[in-house]
């Protein structure tokens, strides 16, 4: 039965039609992402700047996991209409995948998502889903990553020339490169300080709902990653022109490649716990998230 009867007595869930809804999204949208998929998969593996894509859909399926008592607590208030947003997002997709536009086809696929828990369950689910469903985003690669990664190498040049000086060291700068009496230096796409960058927004994106504070707060965390990311990456190409101006070129390089980044992301590290301290944030509990 799939109900109990009149009288006041307490409507129960067709099981079986959501079971079988939920067996038909998964299995249309895991043929049909099937494609776009591999092609995250080989970015992840290709790609320096997305390397942490693997760690994004076990970070939303833990979150995921860690509100399953208040997913189970909600009301089940299922919205017919979202399947009109299910279909838009599946033709979008299949549209995208079509013209090998993945990009836009993994939006869809969390779109798809969304969609879903708002037609099956309603509202609060959804709302209450809506970050580790959009968490996922940050596993999808940028289409216009390498031009941003581009743009920033002459940014960081600029101003680890910059601090280098105030620091005593001689350095004249030119576009990505950078030299100082005996040495000469190129600050690549690697140092770019786009991988940090994107890591960091990565973290503070879940520090920023994990931890207890005003909206304002959280707002003020992800806003300040950017310019901690900036000031960690221009401290270590500094840090360099100082080792090489003192000990060395050779002593440089040796330092870049065994300790720079290090320092990097420990300074990155230190300011973030601070920042979380001044704003005075305190770990959520699933409960209350």
């Amino acid at each position: 039965m799939s109900s109990i009867g009149q009288g006041g007595r307490r409507q129960r869930p067709n099981v079986r039609l959501e079971g079988t809804l939920v067996l038909l999204v998964v299995a249309l949208g895991g043929a049909l992402f099937v494609t776009p998929a591999a092609w995250l998969v080989m970015a992840w593996l290709s790609d320096s700047y997305y390397s942490h894509g693997f760690l994004v859909p076990l970070i939303s399926l833990f979150l995921v996991w860690r509100l399953r008592m208040r997913l189970v607590s909600l009301p089940s208030q299922p919205v017919p209409l979202a399947v009109l947003l299910l279909a838009a997002c599946l033709a979008l997709a299949a549209e995208c995948i079509w013209r090998q536009a993945y990009f836009v086809a993994c939006l869809a696929f969390v779109g798809c998502l969304g969609a879903t828990a708002l037609y099956l369950r309603g509202w609060a689910w959804a709302r209450l889903l809506a970050f580790p469903f959009g968490y996922l985003l940050f596993m999808v690669p940028l289409p216009f990553v390498n031009d941003l990664a581009i743009e920033l190498q002459v940014v960081a040049s600029t101003l680890a020339a910059a601090l280098a000086g105030i620091v005593g060291v001689p350095v004249q700068q030119q576009g990505a490169a950078v030299s100082i009496p005996g040495a000469s230096f190129v600050v690549g796409l690697a140092c770019s300080g786009l991988n940090s960058l994107i890591a960091l927004l990565v973290l503070g994106a879940l520090l920023a709902y994990l931890l207890h504070a005003s909206s304002w707060a959280k707002l003020a965390l992800l806003l300040l990653v950017v310019p901690i990311a900036v000031l960690a990456n221009e401290v270590r190409i500094a840090s360099l022109l100082w080792v090489a101006q003192h000990f060395g070129n050779e002593a440089g390089i040796a330092y870049h490649d065994l300790a720079a980044g290090y320092l990097s992301w420990t300074l990155t590290l230190v300011l973030m716990a601070l920042v979380c301290k001044l704003l005075r944030c305190q770990l959520t509990p699933a409960a209350s998230v």
